[in-house]
């Protein structure tokens, strides 16, 4: 009875290790995330500026680093207007507007730099970007961190804070020239690698569903 006791304490002990599994390595995390082809995620972004805190809820869609998407919603989660980025053009749509507004500048905005295809090309031009294990509260996070190149001075460096065992994206902090927080963006329901319609890239797109 008492071996029966020790095998079945050994049996549950080797159950719940493989159910916990083992963390990545900083090197596996890195190219985890340069393995992701496309993704889908909802996302509330905080933007700060001198005087305000300004608070976005979107969805993101990216494929490749060349197709992004971004859907704004309003409080009652309706589409309130939507950024297409493809191939080096950029259109936005409004529920309000019949035609799409063509814009030549996506590459500096707020919105562009938070897909995580535009942090990884950062982080792979930054000789000084590093990976550091962080814990918050009871859950320990990687936090890959790097330079931003632009002469923005509300740009100056990034943080991406990662899962450890999966390496999904959980938020995403930019830092300006004086080190303050001025965009923090939170992810939820990453999805990766998933199939994503190519239409939904297309600039001059016209079936977008405003009440959804």
């Amino acid at each position: 009875m008492y071996y029966r006791t020790i095998l079945l304490f050994l049996v549950l002990v080797l159950i719940l290790s493989g159910c916990r599994g083992s963390n990545l390595r900083p090197e596996e995390v890195l190219k985890t995330m340069e393995g992701v082809d496309q993704y889908t995620t909802e996302a509330i972004m905080q933007v700060k500026n001198n005087k305000s805190v300004f608070i976005y809820n979107m969805r993101q869609y990216y494929k490749k680093r060349d197709k992004l998407r971004i859907e704004f919603l309003d409080k009652d989660g309706r589409i309130d207007q939507t950024i297409v980025y493809n191939d080096k053009q950029c259109a936005l749509f409004h529920k309000n507007v019949k035609k799409p507004f063509i814009r030549d500048n996506f590459d500096d905005s707020k919105e562009y730099i938070s897909f995580l295809g535009e942090f990884l090309r950062n982080y792979r031009f930054d000789e000084e970007a590093y990976i550091r294990l962080e814990k918050e509260g009871e859950e320990e996070l990687y936090v890959l961190r790097c330079n931003i190149e632009r002469e923005n001075p509300y740009f100056k460096y990034a943080e991406l804070y990662a899962d450890v065992k999966r390496a999904i994206p959980q938020k995403l902090i930019i830092y300006g020239d004086d080190d303050s927080k001025n965009i923090e963006v939170i992810y939820e329901n990453f999805k990766i690698n998933q199939d994503i319609d190519d239409t939904i890239f297309d600039i001059y797109y016209k079936n977008i569903n405003w009440s959804t």
